[in-house]
């Protein structure tokens, strides 16, 4: 009977969020999922009382904030971090921008969800090389549904075709960019595209945020144990960067494991 009851109360809980979502207007779904989830990550950070009750407060009275006019933006505190044993919360409650990131801790760790140190080591030195950066968001610039070639890149970018070329190329060996072919009476033309995934922009806005930029935040710092309880890599599922020529070597389709649609 208590199971019974506490799968109500989950049920009950759902079916009001489905309702409060299904009123919002379209447009503005995602907006008002974010702000939901942020309610509740005040509601855990307070759940606890003691440091939590005076937080609450804090973060409500800084919720959409408008650092774009403020004399010195860096000096808003709008980003928030929330640091549990039992995973992590952060967000940005600034009026131009709303973000909520809500990452419980996996059974075997941190550490087990993430490449190893040399796979990142590889990729930032890949992402680091003149105009791979630039050509990556350029493919993020193309509306979705269109390729484009190197020719393009080239004059959007300011630099020479065949260095182009070979930047496309090398990100598509690399699985960072998609490749379809059109013949030519002549040649074969290479056209690409980015991945239908989103996931260069809280790639590279939380890389801003680690840069620090912001000088004042806010943090809850309720964790015993280490962020890592072991090095990147340890148990986990993929722990390597797995380039084309790599694929090959271990006999695996190209794209194995890709599930988009």
């Amino acid at each position: 009977m208590l199971f019974g009851r506490e799968a109500d109360r989950e049920s009950d809980a759902e079916t009001a969020l489905s309702r409060e979502l299904a009123r919002t207007p379209a447009a503005k779904r995602v907006e008002r999922a974010e702000q939901l989830a942020w309610h509740m990550m005040k509601i855990v950070a307070s759940s606890g009382g003691g440091p939590g009750k005076s937080y609450f407060r804090a973060m409500t009275a800084n919720e959409n904030m408008d650092r774009r006019s403020a004399e010195a933006p860096q000096q808003v505190p709008v980003n928030n971090y929330f640091d549990f044993d039992g995973g992590i919360m952060q967000a940005c409650v600034a009026r131009d921008f709303h973000y909520a990131l809500v990452m419980p801790e996996p059974e075997n760790g941190y550490a087990s969800i993430m490449k190893n140190s040399d796979a990142y080591r590889r990729f930032f030195a890949f992402l680091s090389q003149e105009h791979y950066l630039d050509m990556l968001v350029l493919a993020y610039r193309v509306p979705g549904e269109r390729n484009f070639t190197a020719d393009f890149a080239s004059r959007q970018l300011g630099i020479e075709e065949s260095e182009a070329e070979r930047i496309l190329d090398h990100m598509y060996q690399t699985r960072m960019l998609q490749r379809s072919e059109i013949r030519l009476a002549d040649r074969i033309l290479y056209a690409y595209a980015r991945h239908d995934e989103t996931l260069i922009v809280p790639f590279l806005y939380f890389a801003g945020e680690l840069m620090h930029n912001s000088d004042v935040y806010y943090s809850l710092p309720m964790r015993a144990e280490p962020i890592f309880k072991a090095p990147l890599g340890t148990d986990s599922l993929s722990p390597d960067w797995c380039d084309d020529a790599a694929q090959k070597e271990l006999e695996l389709p190209f794209g194995a494991g890709y599930t988009g649609v």
